[in-house]
C-alpha cells in the first residue's frame, strides 16, 4: 500500500471508494439532505476517511452518508482523508465522530431529526458555498473590466471600448487603429457586413485584385470575426 498521502486531504474518483456495509435509515436521510448542497457547489466539502487497499482502490472507514450524498449529487470526484491500516487510527476516527454527534447542537429547521447531528457541518457547507459564490461573482466583475467580452456591438460601442477591442485584432495595429475607429464612429450605423466593409478603412475591397492568396481586407475580416461576434443592434 502506498503511504505517502497518510493524513492528507486527497481526491479520488467516487467509484474508487467501496464500503463493506449498507446505509442505515439515519445515514440515508442525512445523505438525501446533503446531496443538494453538494450538487450546488459541485464538490463535497465534507471529506470521508478511507484506507488504500491498492492503487486507485480505497476502503471506506468513516463517512458513508457523505459518500452516498456525493453519489446522489452525481459527482465523479470525492475528497478523502487517507488513514493507515492500524486499528488505533480507525478507533480514533469512530470515537471522534461519536463525540461530535453527542455534542452537536439540536434543532434542524426543515431537516428531519435523523440528520440533526450533522447540522454544524451542513451550516459550514452552506457558508462555504456562499463565500465561493461571492468570490466567483467578484472575479467575473473584475474580468469583465479587464478582458473585453467577445461581442462587438459596432453601432453602440463607446470609442474607448472600440479601441480596446479592435486593438486585439491581428492586422489592426497602433497606426491603423485610429482610422478604423474613426470610420466606425463617423459612418455608423451599419446594418450589414456589406455596409461595414464599405465604410471602414482596411475592410474595403481593393480596386485591383491582390496577388496575395488571401487579400488583406478578407484576412482582416476573418481575423475580426474570429475574435468577435458582430452585433448590428442600434440604440433607440
Amino acid at each position: 500500500m502506498v503511504t505517502r498521502d497518510i493524513g492528507r486531504l486527497i481526491t479520488t474518483a467516487t467509484k474508487n471508494v467501496s464500503s463493506d456495509r449498507d446505509l442505515s435509515d439515519k445515514e440515508r436521510a442525512i445523505a438525501q439532505n446533503i446531496a443538494p448542497l453538494i450538487r450546488e457547489s459541485q464538490r463535497n466539502w465534507l471529506p470521508i476517511y478511507v484506507r488504500e487497499i491498492s492503487t486507485h482502490d480505497y476502503q471506506l472507514i468513516d463517512g458513508l452518508a457523505i459518500l452516498e450524498a456525493t453519489k446522489l449529487a452525481e459527482q465523479k470526484v470525492i475528497y478523502c482523508i487517507q488513514v493507515d491500516s492500524s486499528p488505533e487510527s480507525e478507533e480514533q476516527i469512530i470515537k471522534g465522530q461519536q463525540f461530535l454527534t453527542q455534542t452537536s447542537q439540536t434543532g434542524g429547521g426543515n431537516l428531519p431529526t435523523a440528520s440533526v447531528d450533522l447540522m454544524p457541518l451542513l451550516k459550514h457547507m452552506e457558508a462555504t458555498s456562499k463565500t465561493l459564490k461571492s468570490l466567483e461573482e467578484k472575479t467575473e466583475k473584475i474580468q469583465s473590466h479587464v478582458v473585453p467580452d467577445k461581442t462587438l456591438s459596432v453601432n453602440i460601442e463607446e470609442e474607448r471600448s472600440l479601441k480596446a477591442k479592435l486593438f486585439l485584432v491581428p492586422g489592426i495595429g497602433e497606426a491603423t487603429l485610429p482610422k478604423v475607429v474613426g470610420d466606425i464612429l463617423k459612418n455608423r450605423p451599419f446594418y450589414s457586413e456589406y455596409e461595414f466593409k464599405a465604410g471602414v478603412t482596411g475592410f474595403k475591397p481593393p480596386k485591383t485584385k491582390s496577388k496575395a492568396k488571401r487579400p488583406k481586407h478578407e484576412q482582416l475580416w476573418k481575423d475580426l470575426t474570429e475574435e468577435y461576434v458582430l452585433d448590428w443592434s442600434v440604440s433607440n
